[in-house]
């Protein structure tokens, strides 16, 4: 019952993510889908570098160098998911969207550490970081 109450409360991100999958699948882009058992997250691996977002109990990640970390990472943007339910793509999606933006073109030009600590200080990602207990070492 928890399962469905999470879903319906999660339901746009959700639905955006199923659409998501469903693309990706019939343009033959996904390698791997695990389920976790003991996370009621589904992680969709695709064979594009760098890519990783969570909608909802969907994780799609692409090709990361430390695959452990980036899904412990979309782990906690699913536990904001949890947190902020409908209003996830708004607080979250929308900020988190920017901010990649702003981290892959504005900030080409630095080098990778400055970087990696500037985009997993800013709000949201620090907190998925604290929520999936991932520890960055730059």
């Amino acid at each position: 019952m928890r399962n469905i109450a999470m879903y319906i409360w999660q339901l746009p991100q959700n639905l955006l993510g199923l659409i998501v999958w469903g693309i990706l699948r019939l343009a033959g882009k996904v390698d791997i889908v695990t389920t976790y058992t003991h996370y009621p997250y589904k992680v969709i691996r695709v064979p594009y570098p760098g890519f990783g977002v969570s909608l909802g109990k969907y994780i799609i990640l692409g090709i990361v160098n430390y695959p452990d970390i980036e899904i412990a990472h979309e782990k906690g943007h699913s536990k904001q998911s949890e947190m902020y339910g409908p209003l996830y793509l708004f607080i979250v999606g929308i900020p988190s969207l920017i901010l990649q933006f702003r981290h892959r073109v504005l900030h080409k030009s630095w080098d990778y550490k400055e970087r990696m600590e500037w985009y997993y200080s800013r709000w949201p990602e620090k907190q998925a970081d604290q929520l999936g207990k991932v520890q960055r070492v730059y």
